[in-house]
């Protein structure tokens, strides 16, 4: 065997070696691999901006804490709740580029909005209801309610979305509870018209509890009370079959 052919050979594994290292080098590693992602925009008010929660990360934030733990998909959330927002607040949102940038491309779309609505038609109290206020304010509502889901499904025909309900702040009190019922019979009534949406109930999630265990004021949840409404939303609707 010649100098010549050894030489060859060795080239010949030295040119098979490098060829190796660069077909490795394209190759990521497990944990450089991207997750696959699901993306969240939720739409609302002061509960879904996570108000009253002392730990920052309201309904919205826990959700995505919990939905993130021991999964294979990393979720990610664009929260647009505004403190004080109402329905016609949620319609101006859905005109700005960045909002509806995020809708268009949502895999999940959630809206909580209404508390708002009917705190205001009824001048701001929940404890003397004014009849034909909220009956008024329930049809302005209902109205904006509809033409929200037009601009989301104008925006995403495909993506679930998720309602919640409301819910009476004062379950021992029940002046303002049959009207509360009214406006969430009245909202899936809409909600019928729609295909791929879910009905999240969040009525009678603290009714019998102790108010200051779940509320941080006379209207928001703290930590534990936005804890049962993520309880809430999965024992509804199920992430890890989309």
């Amino acid at each position: 065997m010649n100098r010549h052919f050894l030489l060859s050979i060795a080239l010949a594994v030295v040119l098979i070696f490098f060829i190796f290292l660069l077909i490795q080098e394209k190759q990521p590693f497990a944990s450089d691999r991207q997750q696959p992602s699901h993306q969240i925009v939720a739409l609302g008010d002061s509960l879904t901006y996570g108000y009253g929660d002392g730990t920052g990360r309201g309904y919205v934030g826990e959700l995505k804490r919990q939905l993130n733990r021991h999964r294979d998909t990393q979720y990610q959330v664009d929260n647009y709740g505004i403190r004080g927002q109402q329905t016609d607040g949620v319609l101006h949102q859905l005109t700005q580029r960045p909002v509806l940038r995020d809708v268009k491309r949502a895999d999940t779309l959630i809206l909580f909005i209404g508390t708002n609505d009917f705190l205001y038609s009824n001048g701001r109290d929940m404890m003397d209801p004014q009849p034909k206020r909220l009956k008024a304010g329930k049809r302005e509502f209902t109205t904006h309610l509809e033409q929200i889901l037009n601009r989301v499904r104008q925006a995403n025909p495909q993506a679930p979305v998720l309602l919640l309900g409301l819910y009476d702040p004062y379950p021992r009190m029940v002046a303002s509870d049959p009207y509360i019922q009214q406006w969430n019979r009245a909202i899936r009534r809409v909600l019928a018209r729609y295909s791929n949406t879910t009905w999240i109930p969040t009525h009678s999630l603290f009714q019998g509890k102790p108010k200051m265990a779940y509320f941080s004021d006379a209207l928001h949840p703290n930590h534990r009370g936005y804890q049962m409404i993520v309880k809430q939303i999965f024992r509804k609707y199920n992430f890890t079959d989309k």
